[in-house]
């Protein structure tokens, strides 16, 4: 449509009257009258449809500065400004001090319901010079106050005179930053009150809608909701969005627009600040393309000339954003205040209304209605006073209007801020060096109790710090004096690790396994009170490399940063997680968050966590339930039940015949059994002080230890210092828990020595139960207390009351002998030994189904854990039909799915085992995000093999010939109705044409109705481009992931690239240049020489002179560098950068290409008049997107267009470095 006319400007000459005809500023070029009475091309509401389809990120150019011209400010005199305060004792002091005018009693603004439009006369200019005494700054409103208001006014005034009111200090909000050089805090209050002088000329009429004939206030809103949505498209900075704002209504105020060229104003205003404002910007063809391709490059050009020509070229003035940044500092901005003070005031950017606050007002305004939102009260303190020259009453009016345009902000028809606010943080993060990244998820739950568990990609130097504020962007652990934990994993170029304490380095050690890696790794790390756990894996607590237990421990520390040292680090799958008491249940709650169909409440981990904990040995002490012995202590001769095995295996208790079956202790108190007892059974007891030497005795009786040894300690203390205890107070003792777990753990958690324990069981002592395995006869004898304490269903086949209850046998039905040996050894000593020798595909899944056949928590946890630690492509399919129906391991069937849709290619080619599937499980690795295929003919073979329940491997032709022969009812049997659902789960979008074709004359076409219509819409989407609408249909429109090895781009220079991985072998050794090792080949259009080396491209470090040089090709002149990475490797190329040499012949015009033979080149990337390149030795990259980004090629080269900027030798490519990043093979 760029030819038509209505695609000519409609821009006319300034005009200040309202109803002053339209007149065209310049015939042939921006359109004629008649042009502008022609049918609009379409409504502005719809302006924004193009946003869906749009590039993810705009194409990169340089940023041009753009000269600025600032106007004179007026020094004009104007009588102070009477000051709206009640008269307290401070206030008085400051009148006495600065010898201000007397107060003049003035109605204050009330609530305005609707809020009146204002007149011209209203507005009053102000020169701040002349106000510096006052304190206050007039506010360019006129309001009238209603009788009601004025009352509660006056009663408030009568309230304020009568209070003694403190004295409070404006704060020094600089301090913290004069150290930084970067803050200029010498020139920083020059700088504001430049601002606020400036600000006067950037305000534009509030009514200077009134002079556009063709454009009304509803228009302007529905511009600036677009692009709010473009803005955060295109990943733009927020001074953009502000600068992009006032550019529009400056110059609305000036031109009288058509309607049809209010876009042409936005996209060219956004244009013009990113110009002023971004690095890496948006070209003129990405915002013909946001607008659906409304105006050509030419009209975007010339709207542009005149925009800056009618500003004067004045583009750097005040926005509102300026302002934010200083008054949250005022105000001591918290994350929360600062997300809704900036809601709010992007809401403002969409209303015309409030266009009649200076920006300055706004800013302060926002802030105080989010203050009041999030407290609950009105709070603007003196220093918020002081910095924004706005009291309270001053912000009252505006503060409402924010009000009532946050309430509507999810619900009107401009949603473009609340939907941008609702928007998910990215996954991926990367953080520049010494910079810090502070999340609002990044948060433990409980202060100084958590685990942050993350992906890290890096060279040396991940660092991540605790601590108890959130901290800034420009954060760095070496200058802060707050309490915090700092741990750097891969210091010291990625050899040690290193743990600080308020700067102070506590722990630095080599050799413990954790280094950083060149690809994403996973890490762990755990804060309990000051113990600092760190691993690696996705599940915390397990594959633990290094443990600290901070003597003074920080409890406080509660917020997380993600920092960096002198490289950059990139993060991603980072996961906050809850610490609860059983550490073991830890690591069932990661990764949870990555599935959708499955999640575990923390109330039903902290159920199941207090359900097992509920269960052990304390639940049999001094219980007659299993007990086969008992004490009679004291002179009443209290009978108290206990266990032979547990007591034999504590101390040295001698049950030689049945008559030791009885204990006398005549002279021993109940009160010193019990303790004594307790300790045993549960770990830990409480004992007033004067018993002590009686539990003392009583341990060293019967020779239990660790009691003893306790009892002696806290005797000795106590004599050494009798003031530690006060008489008569309970003393507590407690057996060392060694390891993690904060609750006592059978046996290892208790005073109970492990090996006797193994060893009366192997001697069969004290066992009171033959265990009986159907078809292999007695087992081994056990002990009833060990099986019951660790399951609930043991304890409940022993004490019934039925046949099990006495019986010296069990027999067990149905349950694997090795599976159960590996059980029973596991009760009595607490945990899994190396030797269980299990196969992880076979007897390792028996033993997790017999945990949780009879309930044993923590072996059913580790089954769990060392399958998820040893889940292989192999055993992904053998493990899914195992545990699919059993409840208790969905986060196992979700890892699995995942692991099979990763793997996808392997888990169905190297095996027919995927056709036992069942059809949800299958369909779900089908519909799995992460499902990674290198075709999607192979999910198309892997259906129909499920489909037909193959037994061996073959592919889609094979089915097609067995159709000849048999009807699909026949062949698919009851899998018929399953191949119908499933179908559409191919992409047969994707598929090269030529393959459709025959798949469209195949007998699967003829005979299947489904499969034909999808085959024939995917035809028509290859040759017209044309799908039908739905959901569904987009999806399949839509590349999956690739199986290839990810090398994503970082930053500019880093060592993520295809060049840098070939030169260390693809992973194998130190870097070596790939030219040299020959691993890829380099060529250029000129014969190599001294300047034309192809080592260099390659090379890490800066050549002052490196160019290829011009050929003929075709009758034409060119230049270009081509990059072959080898015969058996592909790469699908999403990102490259280059640099420039030393000279000034910087490129303009260039095609970045690819090609799989050499011959035929493909244009991925298309430069025309870019001017990115601008300096000698300057870095730039440029991502590859749409089709092209997933195109497997082995050729690339950057082959020049058009001449350089060199007169002298226009046609030589000088660049010395290039490297690609994407998906490589």
């Amino acid at each position: 449509m760029a030819g038509s006319k209505e695609n000519n400007p409609g821009v006319i000459r300034p005009s200040h009257r309202q109803g002053e005809e339209l007149v065209g500023a310049r015939r042939g070029k921006f359109g004629t009258e008649a042009a502008i009475c022609q049918t609009n091309r379409r409504a502005l509401s719809v302006i924004n449809r193009n946003i869906i389809g749009a590039p993810p990120y705009p194409n990169v150019v340089h940023k041009r500065a753009l000269l600025t011209e600032q106007n004179a400010v007026a020094n004009k005199k104007i009588p102070p400004v009477p000051i709206h305060r009640p008269i307290t004792r401070k206030l008085a002091a400051e009148l006495a001090t600065h010898q201000q005018h007397p107060l003049v009693q003035e109605p204050k603004p009330p609530v305005l319901q609707p809020a009146p439009e204002p007149e011209s006369d209203d507005c009053i200019i102000v020169d701040v010079e002349d106000y510096k005494s006052t304190g206050d700054y007039p506010v360019p409103m006129s309001v009238q106050h209603t009788e009601a208001m004025m009352e509660e006014i006056d009663r408030m005034d009568a309230e304020f005179e009568m209070e003694d009111v403190d004295e409070e200090h404006v704060e020094d909000i600089d301090a913290p930053d004069k150290k930084n050089t970067l803050a200029v805090v010498e020139y920083i209050n020059d700088i504001h009150c430049y601002y606020k002088k400036a600000e006067t000329f950037s305000c534009v009429p509030p009514s200077y809608m009134s002079q556009q004939a063709d454009i009304n206030e509803r228009m302007r809103s529905i511009l600036i909701d677009w692009l709010i949505e473009v803005h955060y498209k295109f990943e733009l900075m927020d001074e953009t969005l502000y600068l992009t704002v006032n550019l529009i209504d400056r110059f609305l105020a000036a031109v009288s627009v058509v309607r049809k060229k209010l876009q042409l104003v936005g996209v060219t205003a956004m244009l013009l600040a990113c110009k002023y404002e971004e690095v890496s910007v948006p070209v003129v063809e990405d915002f013909i393309l946001i607008s659906d391709k409304a105006y050509c490059r030419k009209e975007v050009l010339e709207m542009e000339s005149l925009m800056i020509n009618t500003l004067q070229f004045n583009l750097s003035v005040p926005t509102p954003y300026v302002f934010m940044k200083r008054f949250l500092k005022a105000a001591q901005s918290h994350k929360k205040l600062e997300l809704l003070s900036f809601f709010i005031i992007e809401l403002c950017l969409v209303e015309y209304e409030m266009l009649r606050f200076p920006p300055s007002l706004l800013a302060a305004a926002a802030i105080f209605t989010a203050q009041c939102s999030l407290n609950g009260s009105k709070n603007w303190s003196i220093t918020c006073q002081s910095h924004s020259n706005y009291t309270q009453d001053q912000l009252l009016e505006c503060a409402k209007l924010m009000v009532g345009l946050h309430q509507r902000a999810g619900t009107g028809k401009h949603t473009a801020v609340h939907k941008k606010m609702e928007k998910k943080p990215k996954k991926f993060l990367t953080v520049a060096p010494f910079e810090c990244a502070w999340r609002d998820d990044l948060r433990f739950r409980e202060a100084g109790r958590g685990c942050v568990a993350f992906d890290a990609f890096a060279h040396n130097d991940v660092t991540i710090v605790f601590r108890e504020h959130v901290g800034s962007q420009q954060y760095h652990y070496k200058t802060d004096n707050n309490p915090h934990y700092t741990v750097i994993i891969g210091s010291h170029k990625n050899k040690r690790l290193k743990i600080e304490v308020n700067g102070q380095t506590v722990v630095d050690v080599s050799e413990v396994g954790l280094c950083c890696s060149s690809g994403f790794q996973s890490y762990w790390i755990g804060v309990y009170d000051g113990l600092i756990s760190i691993g690696k894996g996705r599940y915390p607590f397990q594959n633990l490399c290094f443990q600290w237990l901070d003597t003074k421990p920080n409890c406080a520390v509660q917020y997380i940063g993600l920092s960096s040292w002198d490289k950059h680090v990139g993060y991603r799958n980072v996961s906050v997680l809850p610490l609860t008491q059983n550490h073991m249940s830890l690591w069932r709650q990661v990764g949870c968050d990555e599935y959708d169909r499955f999640d575990y409440s923390e109330e039903e981990l902290e159920n199941e966590i207090e359900d097992y904990e509920k269960w052990g040995l304390e639940n049999f002490l001094e219980s007659w339930e299993l007990s086969d012995m008992y004490f009679v202590v004291g002179k009443e001769e209290r009978v108290v039940p206990a266990h032979k095995l547990i007591l034999a295996a504590s101390g040295k208790f001698e049950f030689n015949s049945a008559a030791d079956d009885v204990i006398n202790l005549p002279d021993v108190n109940y009160q010193i059994l019990h303790a004594f007892l307790q300790y045993i059974y549960e770990g830990c007891t409480q004992i007033p002080e004067p018993h002590l030497n009686s539990l003392r005795d009583l341990s060293l009786r019967f020779e239990v230890l660790p009691l003893t040894k306790q009892c002696e300690q806290v005797i000795e203390r106590f004599n050494l210092n009798r003031q530690l205890f006060d008489s008569g107070k309970n003393v507590e003792l407690a057996y060392p828990n060694p390891g993690l777990r904060t609750y006592a753990t059978f046996p290892t958690g208790l005073p109970i020595d492990a090996h006797r324990l193994m060893q009366f069981q192997l001697d069969g002592k004290y066992c009171d139960v033959g265990l009986y395995i159907e078809g292999h006869g007695l087992v081994m004898q056990a002990h009833r207390i060990v099986l019951g304490l660790w399951s609930i269903p043991f304890t409940k086949m022993f004490t019934n009351g039925m046949s099990e209850s006495v019986a010296p046998t069990i027999w067990l039905k149905d349950v694997s002998l090795d599976a159960f040996r590996v059980m029973l050894e596991f009760m009595y000593r607490g945990d899994l030994t190396k030797g269980s020798n299990l196969d992880v595909g076979t007897n390792f899944l028996q033993l997790l189904l017999l945990a949780d056949q009879f309930g044993v928590t923590l072996l059913h946890q580790e089954c769990c854990k060392i399958l998820l630690e040893c889940l292989s492509e192999d055993s992904v399919c053998p493990v899914l039909l195992v545990i699919a129906s059993v409840p208790s391991c969905k986060l196992i069937e979700e890892t699995c799915k995942k692991k099979f849709s990763v793997h996808f290619d392997y888990c169905t080619t190297a095996s027919c085992d995927f056709v036992m599937l069942d059809e949800d499980t299958f369909e779900n690795i089908l519909q799995h995000p992460d499902l990674t295929v290198t075709s999607e003919e192979r999910v198309l073979n892997a259906i129909l093999l499920w489909s037909v329940q193959a037994n061996e491997l073959f592919s889609w032709e094979k089915v097609d010939e067995m159709l000849q022969n048999m009807t699909p009812e026949i062949l698919f049997r009851e899998r018929l109705q399953s191949l119908n659902v499933l179908l559409p789960l191919v992409r047969f979008t994707l598929l090269p044409c030529s393959i459709l074709k025959m798949l469209q004359s195949s007998n699967l076409s003829k005979q299947i109705p489904i499969f034909d219509h999808l085959v024939k819409e995917a035809i028509s989407f290859v040759e017209y481009g044309v799908v039908s609408s739905g959901i569904d249909n987009i999806v399949r429109c839509q590349h999956r992931q690739s199986s290839f090895k990810e090398l994503q781009y970082i930053c500019n220079g880093d060592s993520n690239g295809v060049l840098y991985f070939a030169g260390t072998s693809y992973g194998k050794h130190h870097w070596i240049n790939p030219v040299l090792s020959k691993k890829v080949a380099i060529t250029a259009s000129s014969p190599i020489s001294r300047f034309t080396d192809p080592k260099v491209l390659a090379s890490r470090t800066y050549q002052g002179t490196s160019f290829a040089g011009p050929r003929m090709e075709n009758g034409k002149n060119t230049s270009w560098w081509m990059i072959d990475i080898g015969a058996d490797h592909q790469l699908m190329c999403n990102y490259y950068t280059l640099r420039q040499d030393g000279s000034r012949a910087f490129m303009r015009s260039w095609n970045f290409q690819g090609s799989s033979d050499g011959k035929n080149w493909t244009n991925l990337r298309v430069h025309e008049d870019d001017e990115t390149l601008c300096k000698p030795g300057q870095f730039a990259s440029w991502p590859i997107i749409g089709p092209s980004a997933l195109l497997q090629l082995r050729f690339f080269r950057i082959i020049l267009t058009a001449p350089t900027t060199d007169d002298t030798n226009p046609w030589n490519c000088c660049i010395c470095y290039l490297e690609l990043y994407g998906y490589f093979h």
